[in-house]
């Protein structure tokens, strides 16, 4: 007996997605470009002053800002943002400057995050290596958060033993983000090419999927 065509029944999707978990067009900020670009610029500059360093312009950096205002204001799939490049030259800055952000918008306009409901404006910053003697503990916590941001991913070690078992917390704890789609940004500063050796192929594959990658190529502004 010959088997029937299927047919997508776009009512029976539609009633499927009603109570979908994840934004059609992944996590996108409401607002234009220039306003966001324009905020995460002052943002920051006042990071850098409250560090008591001077602020230095440049094409460079101006560039990166557009950058990763279009990521999170334009619609995308994606639901990450990796920072990669060497030490000092502002990524952890970029992340703070986005979280201070997103922030100030929830609280000024919080129509910009409509389509978020519930979106809870705490937003963890926590390095990698810091992140693996806490995961145990704080892992709900982490994989739950409407946004995690993951700073210097590379210099925690990817196993550890806990309670007599090996432990893979940080792969564990971003794979576990990817199957929500929880907007992730992480800063590293491993090269694209040495995610795949490190962290073996799935992960790597689902950076590939998740993330808008932003290279910094300056060298440090530590002095």
């Amino acid at each position: 007996m010959a088997q029937p065509k299927l047919i997508a029944d776009e009512g029976s999707i539609r009633r499927l997605l009603k109570d979908r978990q994840f934004p059609q067009d992944g996590f996108r900020i409401n607002v234009p470009t220039e306003e966001m670009a324009q905020l995460l610029y002052n943002c920051y500059v006042a990071h850098v002053i409250e560090r008591g360093r001077h602020f230095i312009a440049s094409d460079d950096l101006e560039r990166r800002i557009w950058q990763v205002a279009e990521m999170l204001t334009l619609p995308t799939y994606r639901f990450g943002l990796m920072l990669t490049g060497g030490c000092g030259n502002g990524k952890t800055t970029m992340m703070r400057a986005i979280r201070t952000a997103v922030h100030d918008l929830y609280v000024s306009r919080n129509s910009a995050f409509c389509a978020f409901p519930g979106f809870r404006t705490e937003i963890p910053l926590v390095s990698a290596k810091e992140m693996v003697g806490q995961i145990l503990e704080e892992r709900k916590t982490y994989a739950s958060a409407d946004i995690l941001m993951i700073d210097d991913l590379g210099h925690e070690p990817v196993e550890v033993m806990r309670y007599g078992m090996i432990h893979t917390p940080i792969v564990d704890l971003l794979e576990a983000r990817y199957a929500r789609q929880k907007y992730t940004i992480i800063s590293t500063n491993l090269k694209i090419s040495e995610i795949r050796p490190r962290y073996m192929n799935r992960l790597a594959d689902r950076f590939n999927e998740m993330m808008h990658f932003v290279e910094f190529e300056d060298g440090t502004y530590r002095g």
